[in-house]
Order: C-alpha cells, then sequence, then structure tokens
C-alpha cells in the first residue's frame, strides 16, 4: 500500500512534489478510510490541475523508480535513462522518496540517481514504531543495520556504481524484509496510463493466472458489461522480430 511519494528534478518537475494518501482530519468520510497503526490512509486520492502543470510527469516518475527498482541490473557501463529537468545543473541529481506498507510492516526508500551512479539509497523500516537501518549507501560506500550485516555484505560484491542495491539484495539474499521492498516495486506499485508505457497488463494476466479469485471479479466484470463468459486464460508468447528491422537495437528492447 502506498503512503506517501516524493521526486525531485524529473522531465517538468524541477523542485520536489509531494504526492501523500494520508486523510486529512475531516472525519466525514472516516468509515472509507483504511487504519494503519497510528495513520489514517485514504483508498483512493485523485491528481488535478492545469494542462501543463506536471500531472503526467509525476506518474512517469513514479514509474520510472519502479523499472529502476524492478528491472534486471544494470550492466558495467550501462547509462541510468533518468530524464532530468531541463534547467537542472548538468550534474544534479534526481531524487525519489516513498513511503509504503507491505505485510503490516511500513518501509521508507530513497534513492538519487544520475545518468552515471546512483548517488544516494538507502532503506528503513518501523516495525516497532520508530526507524530503523535496513541499509544506507552514499556513492559506494555502505552502512546496513546491525541484523543486515551478514546478508548484504555478500550481496555487496555484485553490487556496481550505476545499480540499484535494492534490487542486487533482493537477487543475491533470502532477507525477509528485503525480498518484501522489492516486491512492493515489482508486484505492488503499478502505473497506468495510455500515454506511456506501464506494467499494468502483465500485473493483471499475473493475478488472474494465479489469484483464483481474482479471476472470478475479471468473469463477473465482463457478464456485467453483457459478455457471457464463463472463463479466462491468459498467455504470453514472443513474436520473432526480422532481423533487418532491429539489427541496431539493444537486446533488452528487442
Amino acid at each position: 500500500m502506498l503512503l506517501e511519494y516524493r521526486c525531485s528534478n524529473y522531465k517538468s518537475i524541477k523542485d520536489e512534489v509531494l504526492f501523500s494518501m494520508s486523510a486529512s482530519s475531516d472525519t466525514e468520510h472516516s468509515d472509507k478510510l483504511i487504519d494503519f497503526k497510528k495513520l489514517k490512509i485514504n483508498k483512493a486520492t485523485a491528481i488535478y490541475g492545469a494542462n501543463g502543470s506536471g500531472k503526467s510527469s509525476l506518474l512517469e516518475s513514479c514509474l520510472f523508480l519502479t523499472s529502476l527498482v524492478s528491472n534486471k541490473p544494470s550492466q558495467p557501463g550501462d547509462k541510468i535513462l533518468v530524464i532530468p529537468h531541463a534547467l537542472s545543473a548538468i550534474d544534479e541529481p534526481t531524487e525519489f522518496l516513498i513511503h509504503f506498507e507491505r505485510k503490516g510492516i511500513r518501509y521508507v526508500y530513497g534513492i538519487s540517481v544520475t545518468e552515471d551512479r546512483v548517488e544516494k539509497e538507502f532503506l528503513y523500516h518501523f516495525k516497532v514504531g520508530r526507524k530503523a537501518k535496513i541499509f544506507d549507501r552514499v556513492g559506494e560506500e555502505y552502512t546496513f543495520g546491525t541484523k543486515y550485516k551478514s546478508d548484504l555484505n555478500k550481496a555487496l560484491s555484485f553490487q556496481k556504481e550505476n545499480r540499484v542495491f535494492l534490487n542486487t539484495a533482493a537477487n543475491f539474499t533470502n532477507n525477509e524484509d528485503i525480498t518484501n521492498a522489492f516486491l512492493f516495486f515489482k508486484e505492488d506499485l503499478v502505473v497506468n496510463s495510455p500515454s506511456f508505457m506501464n506494467n499494468w497488463r502483465e500485473y493483471s494476466f499475473n493475478k488472474i493466472n494465479k489469484n483464483p479469485e481474482f479471476k472470478k471479479k475479471v468473469v463477473t466484470a465482463f457478464n456485467n458489461l453483457g459478455i457471457d463468459i464463463k472463463d479466462i486464460k491468459t498467455e504470453s508468447f514472443n513474436i520473432p522480430l526480422h532481423d533487418e528491422l532491429v539489427e541496431n537495437i539493444p537486446a533488452d528492447i528487442k
């Protein structure tokens, strides 16, 4: 569950913007809120504003963050495909900070990147009401919470300056908190918009295939629209591309 999201220096967003799911002090519809520890969380929140005010950039920044964390690790020499604000200094990093809940635990994750490297990165949890360190990174200097040192020191040998450490740690440790945080970006944080590529289709297909109750709801939704189906099945497959058309396209894009 998303609690709060901040970003700065991304596309049309220069100064930090904040998106929060926290409810106001108004108690009129308190029965519609989610109680999470001492927080009151809205089930839905709208973003609105004039054309060109940055709504799409905010969504795209969130999509970029999910891809940055959950895609396969960068190779040495790869650029981080971040798009900073046009008026920012050439070496000014793009920054993201996100509070979220998964399996009843609140986490906060932050990352600061340029196209060449990860400048800063950290992950904390709030299991007992106060912030506790999982890891903190400044450039290539890392510090780990006491109970995470053993696992994270093993993952450190696979790390590069342009790699997201949360991704590396999730792939080379079996720590529950690391896995929880990583899967929030990979499975829970879904960005859907017709204006740019998104992971909504893959998420929906996966839920239909693995969750019978979710599939039942999808079938019911179709039935309610007058589409008389009894079941639904999804399948993904690769279509070969003509070599002459994609000769110079990187393998990931193919």
